[in-house]
């Protein structure tokens, strides 16, 4: 089987999955609309290896779809951080569990803060995560911190406003570094035969 034979099975793998998520009527089908486009680009860049005749190049790609994935969350944490615009002062009252994520040992709290906002008293949990031990020394219950508050939603509040952006820079790094795996490639492929 050729690699731009692989390329157009892919594709149509990503149509199917997509027309699928389109019709399927579910609550939520951003799940099946993002495995739709990752078969997709996957076919984009079989075919893009299939012109280059490149096996290092197929090897390279492999990463890629999953390095763009990566991308838009982090790029997606990034700005996040910006719908949360009003700056207020908030009474920290306690600590709540929310969880371990997975493949994690530790356990991770939320904090649950009381703050005045459109003339009501509003107590929320904090939708940033932290660990036990940092709760424990850097807040005192009773006392005032400065919070982060989503204007169009006020229960939605973060302590830390961009909670999360350093592994969105991360992951557009190390895109940027597969992205020139295959850029490169093609560039000298281009040039070469120019």
């Amino acid at each position: 089987m050729s690699i731009e034979f692989a390329g157009f099975l892919f594709l149509l793998l990503g149509v199917i999955l997509f027309a699928a998520a389109k019709t399927s009527g579910a609550y939520d089908s951003k799940a099946g609309y993002g495995i739709s486009a990752f078969f997709i680009v996957y076919a984009l860049l079989f075919e893009i290896a299939g012109y280059l005749d490149s096996d290092l190049m197929l090897v390279l790609i492999m990463p890629l779809p999953i390095g763009i994935g990566m991308t838009l969350f982090g790029f997606w944490l990034i700005i996040k951080g910006f719908f949360y615009s009003l700056k207020m002062e908030g009474t920290y009252i306690g600590c709540k569990y929310r969880g371990k994520p997975l493949f994690r040992r530790r356990k991770y709290y939320t904090l649950i803060f009381k703050y005045q906002a459109n003339n009501r008293t509003i107590k929320s949990c904090s939708e940033d995560i932290h660990l036990l031990h940092n709760i424990e020394t850097h807040y005192e219950p009773q006392q005032v911190y400065t919070i982060w508050v989503n204007p169009k939603n006020l229960q939605g509040f973060r302590v830390k406003r961009f909670s999360g952006a350093f592994g969105g820079f991360l992951a557009i790094a190390v895109f940027g570094i597969g992205l020139l795996s295959v850029i490169v490639p093609l560039l000298v492929k281009m040039l070469g035969t120019g």
